[in-house]
């Protein structure tokens, strides 16, 4: 609708070209954010805009302008530090130690069950980063253990660290992304470092 969105320790705002609207959490209203400290922001491909927050995951319903929360099967709202959408439509949310699925049929995030991921997790790393590759592979990026690929179709895992014979420059992943040769490219926070063809 041509809303500019823009999220905050302080809240989400919406600008519309002259005027901003600001949201906040409301104690006494459910259908309001359940926090205040905005992490991330995505439009997907059916046009829905979800926000994550620091206590939790939403998706905003535009026609009666409030917001519908996705807690996790306990009805704890989780972190939600980035939201990203696969190449089959499934949105997947990052908390620090946890991938959650959206299950759309009862409005929930569902834990994935991920090789090695608590092995990780174990030593005090944090997840960082999550990318979906065209293949569907989910590459993880922590914050000092390096990368995990984990390939959905055969459920195999793939781990690259700056140990031999990987070659890492850095374990400290910040970003990720796939370029037009297919390779997967790492940022750290000196410089770029890394490529892996898929």
């Amino acid at each position: 609708r041509g809303y500019i969105w823009v999220g905050s320790e302080s809240g989400l705002d919406r600008f519309d070209g002259v005027e901003f609207v600001h949201y906040l959490n409301n104690p006494d209203d459910s259908l309001s954010l359940s926090d205040n400290v905005v992490r991330d922001i995505l439009v997907d491909r059916a046009g829905r805009l979800w926000i994550g927050t620091q206590l939790g995951l939403h998706l905003y319903d535009a026609q009666r302008d409030r917001f519908v929360r996705f807690p996790d099967q306990g009805g704890y709202q989780i972190t939600s530090n980035q939201i990203i959408e696969g190449f089959d439509g499934r949105i997947y949310v990052l908390s620090k130690s946890r991938i959650y699925q959206v299950d759309f049929t009862d409005s929930l995030v569902r834990p994935m069950s991920i090789p090695l991921l608590d092995d990780y997790l174990d030593h005090d790393d944090v997840l960082n980063k999550i990318y979906l590759d065209r293949k569907n592979n989910i590459w993880l990026g922590f914050t000092s253990a390096g990368l995990l690929c984990y390939e959905q179709a055969s459920g195999s895992i793939r781990r690259f660290s700056s140990s031999k014979p990987f070659r890492l420059p850095s374990n400290h992943i910040l970003d990720l992304v796939q370029d037009q040769q297919d390779n997967i490219r790492a940022a750290r926070s000196e410089e770029r470092s890394c490529r892996e063809r898929v």
